[in-house]
C-alpha cells in the first residue's frame, strides 16, 4: 500500500478550497509545475469540484474548471 492509498479525495478538495496547498510545490503526474492562484467557487454538482479556478501550469496562466483526483486511475 502506498501513502496515496490512504488519502481521501474529499479531504484534498477541502484543503484546496481552504487554500492550504497554495504555498506548496505541486506538480502534475507528467512533471509539469502547478501553482494554484485561486481554487474558484465550489461546485455542488458532480461534474467538477471548482468553477472559475485560476492556475499556472508550467508558466501558462489558465482559468476554468478544476477537478481534483488523488489517484491517476480516477
Amino acid at each position: 500500500m502506498t501513502d496515496l492509498d490512504r488519502v481521501d479525495e474529499t479531504l484534498v478538495q477541502r484543503l484546496t478550497q481552504d487554500q492550504r496547498f497554495f504555498d506548496f510545490n505541486l506538480c502534475a503526474v507528467d512533471g509539469r509545475l502547478i501553482q494554484i492562484l485561486k481554487a474558484g467557487q465550489p461546485n455542488s454538482g458532480e461534474e467538477t469540484n471548482f468553477n472559475r479556478a485560476e492556475l499556472i501550469i508550467d508558466g501558462e496562466h489558465l482559468t476554468g474548471q478544476l477537478e481534483i483526483h488523488v489517484r491517476f486511475s480516477d
